[in-house]
């Protein structure tokens, strides 16, 4: 796995900042934005800091994720009463076709097995299971969360290699966004967060940066 050092090694070569006399980012900065850096690729992209982990039904349908999580992602089969025991898969269903369909849904009876998880997109740390679990079952779970804040730059990258691009693109934009006020500089800060869009597979949002971008330019920065 790489490091940080790693990254804003390359970080540097792109900007022309070698010259360890005169950096332009001292390594405090640069330590922040990285972190900054890993917040905002899982905030894009939740996968990319997963956890997997069995964990203990609530009694009801109404089931929680781990404290350190933000988004729930998956469940993928009930753990017996013990949380090593592999049982029958659970499958991901509506939310909104459960309510139609079994208006009475959350008041079946209890069970240890479970064989559906639901889902409301506005609450992401919050999930259904069906039938109502009786609090004596584990299930495994796939979540996300953020990473811990690093302390240095010698810190490995605690994400995978296939983000290492995606983290250069955006430490570059946090770097030319110091000389802002010069449009080049504003530009090119725009073009790097979108090819950071791009490489997590948000097309959505690389086109938002670059209409940011040619509005401020033709306002004439």
């Amino acid at each position: 796995m790489s490091t940080l050092l790693e990254i804003t090694s390359v970080v540097r070569d792109k900007l022309n900042d070698t010259d360890s006399m005169n950096y332009r980012w001292s390594e405090s900065e640069m330590l922040a934005d990285c972190n900054s850096g890993l917040r905002e690729i899982v905030r894009i992209k939740p996968d990319a800091n997963m956890t997997v982990a069995s964990v203990a039904l609530s009694a009801g349908v109404e089931q929680d994720i781990p404290e350190n999580g933000i988004l729930m992602l998956d469940v993928m089969r009930n753990m017996g009463t013990d949380g090593s025991t592999p049982g029958n898969s659970v499958v991901l269903a509506s939310l909104d076709l459960f309510n139609k369909t079994y208006p009475d849904w959350a008041a079946a009876d209890q069970q240890t097995e479970i064989n559906n998880w639901l889902y409301d997109s506005s609450m992401p740390k919050l999930w259904y299971c069906s039938p109502p679990s009786d609090g004596a079952g584990y299930v495994k779970i796939a979540y996300s969360e953020m990473p811990s804040a690093l302390g240095d730059l010698i810190a490995t990258f605690p994400l995978g290699d296939e983000y290492f691009d995606a983290m250069v693109h955006y430490l570059i934009y946090r770097a030319l966004l110091k000389d802002s006020d010069y449009a080049a500089s504003f530009e090119r800060a725009q073009r790097e967060l979108a090819v950071m869009y791009q490489s997590l597979g948000r097309h959505d949002l690389m086109e938002m940066a670059f209409k940011f971008s040619t509005a401020k330019m033709n306002q004439g920065g």
